[in-house]
């Protein structure tokens, strides 16, 4: 009997495994089968190769906006179809060739009878192109399939629909200056700039031109040791040659050299479409000139390819209108004239583009004043000397003056105590310690007294009055120790009293390290010891014009108990 119990388990035991084994296989057999068709879900097929030296000689463009087509010769390359003169990009329309002719599909859609069920009855883009080898096609794109990273085509030709997970719908907004060889503005040294002459609105024309050489009267190119200016619309001549301001040469180089176009909307521009742009009579004219021997000598005259140093361009750039209110963008339009050939032979111009405000209103405001140091309106560096790093154990007092009135902070080993200078009898009183927490919170970072103010203008009586910074404005003076130490090496420590005028709040643009324009909210601000004003975070602004008795004793509150310390 123990002997069959012993066999029946033996069987039992081997049935478990034989169990084991079938479905461990039957779900490795199945996960083999997923990856299969994972795989088979994720690998495109190309629809049609061309065959080997066939090219493309024609290519179009439909969108919902835009009816584009651009055709190829050997002669002339690619041209657009509309005017033969537009340059045109091979880089860009290279892209749309690789896209069009190598398209490949998921899988084909069988018995696809109604072109509704797949949004192909109003296809959002449509794709065509024919080669020298007689090849045509047209392609309609949907915008989705409903799947994820999934899209629907048809072939015009077989009129059969296609699934595939490669979009061309970046096309789909596209329009012929996405394919424009746009030139962007001449390097201010590689060029050789010899001359900008900058004609303003308002009548002033400021000539800059490089200085001469006393011992070889060799013509020296612009550069920041040599930036003169003249102002010939006083009568001025080269004979009365002035040198810039060194800070604004050096701004002066910066932004002629670091601003580009954000894109064209007009090429080749009537009087009429000039004068929609404010392009007519421009607000500010720039014309540069420039030397350069990086010509194609294939495309210049003999006499120019003989002495390509005489090869000279002007380069004229017009500031119209703003594109619209509060847009961060105005319209500016490109000429570009090569002096030998009479033409436009080497930089692509002749379009009206779109420039970021901050290089435009450079210019549009650029004045003798801006040039020769007194009163620049360029963005300027701030350094250390401009903000003090004031710990919180190196203050001896703070002194409120805002429209609630006036309150003195004193700091001593003990605590902090206020006296409210608006009642006539002296009077200490303990600042509550929520209220400490909330100083440190508002106006310090770290244990240092906190300002946003890496950047600012230059202090004068119209930026005053255009940032609301008056005798009325609300004050924060700090009183603190710091330390000095002379050539010697010996220290020495004083008291130093800085003050803050804080003026209106408002909203300045300004641009990030990708390039994108944001609007940051801000106090506009200056100090005791500056020549500029700046911007402040609003928090701290809002803090201290709330600033009252209530608030510093702890009868009153404000916002949270305890404030975050900011960070900047």
């Amino acid at each position: 009997m123990k002997k069959k119990q012993k066999q029946l388990v033996a069987l039992l035991i081997v049935l478990f495994v034989c169990v084991g084994l079938f479905f461990g296989t039957k779900k490795f057999s199945d996960k083999e089968e997923n990856t299969t068709e994972t795989e088979k879900t994720i690998t495109e097929t190309p629809l049609l190769t061309l065959e080997e030296g066939d090219y493309v000689t024609s290519v179009s463009l439909i969108n919902e906006e835009n009816n584009i087509s651009f055709s190829y010769d050997a002669s002339n390359g690619w041209t657009w179809d509309e005017n033969s003169e537009f340059p045109v990009s091979s880089t860009n329309l290279e892209t749309l060739l690789d896209s069009v002719t190598g398209i490949s599909y998921l899988r084909e859609i069988s018995n696809a009878d109604n072109l509704s069920d797949y949004g192909l009855d109003a296809a959002v883009l449509t794709l065509s192109f024919n080669t020298a080898n007689g090849v045509s096609k047209t392609y309609k794109f949907s915008e989705t399939t409903g799947v994820e990273n999934t899209y629907y085509f048809l072939d015009a030709d077989t009129n059969t629909v296609y699934m595939t997970a490669t979009s061309q719908l970046a096309y789909a907004e596209s329009d012929v200056f996405d394919f424009a060889d746009i030139a962007q503005v001449p390097l201010f040294e590689t060029l050789n700039v010899t001359n900008v002459d900058i004609t303003q609105a308002g009548g002033e024309v400021i000539n800059i031109v490089g200085s001469e050489s006393e011992e070889t009267e060799e013509e020296l190119y612009l550069t920041i040791e040599s930036l003169n200016y003249y102002i010939s619309s006083k009568g001025e001549t080269e004979a009365d040659l002035k040198a810039f301001d060194e800070d604004d040469a050096t701004d002066f180089k910066t932004m002629l050299t670091e601003f580009v176009y954000n894109g064209a909307v007009c090429f080749d521009p009537t009087d009429e479409e000039l004068s929609s742009y404010g392009l007519s009579n421009p607000a500010t004219k720039m014309t540069v000139t420039f030397k350069t021997t990086a010509i194609d000598t294939e495309t210049v005259t003999e006499e120019a390819s003989e002495n390509v140093e005489d090869a000279t361009f002007t380069y004229t750039i017009s500031i119209g209108n703003e594109t619209f209110a509060g847009s961060g963008e105005y319209y500016v339009f490109v000429d570009c004239y090569d002096t030998i050939n009479k033409e436009n032979s080497t930089y692509n111009c002749n379009f009206v583009l779109t420039m970021n405000s901050s290089y435009a209103e450079y210019f549009l405001e650029l004045t003798e004043d801006s040039i020769n140091g007194v009163n620049s309106n360029t963005p300027i560096y701030l350094g250390e000397n401009e903000i003090p790093a004031i710990t919180t154990e190196a203050i001896n007092y703070i002194i409120v003056n805002n429209a609630n009135g006036t309150y003195k902070l004193t700091y001593t080993d003990e605590g902090v105590y206020y006296d409210d200078l608006n009642t006539v009898e002296e009077e200490t009183n303990p600042v509550s310690t929520g209220t400490v927490s909330q100083l440190a919170g508002y106006l310090f970072s770290s244990g240092y007294l906190a300002y946003n103010m890496e950047y600012g203008s230059a202090r004068n009586e119209d930026t005053l009055a255009e940032c609301g910074i008056t005798t009325e404005s609300t004050t924060l003076t700090v009183a603190y120790d710091a330390e000095y130490t002379n050539d010697e090496g010996v220290t020495t420590e004083d008291e130093v009293v800085w003050t803050l005028i804080i003026g209106n709040r408002g909203a300045e643009e300004y641009f990030n390290d990708d390039l994108e324009q944001e609007i940051i909210d801000c106090y506009y601000v200056t100090a005791s010891n500056s020549e500029y004003v700046f911007t402040m975070d609003p928090t701290i602004g809002d803090y201290v014009n709330a600033i009252t008795s209530g608030i510093l004793d702890g009868t009153e509150t404000y916002g949270d108990s305890e404030a975050t310390e900011l960070n900047y």
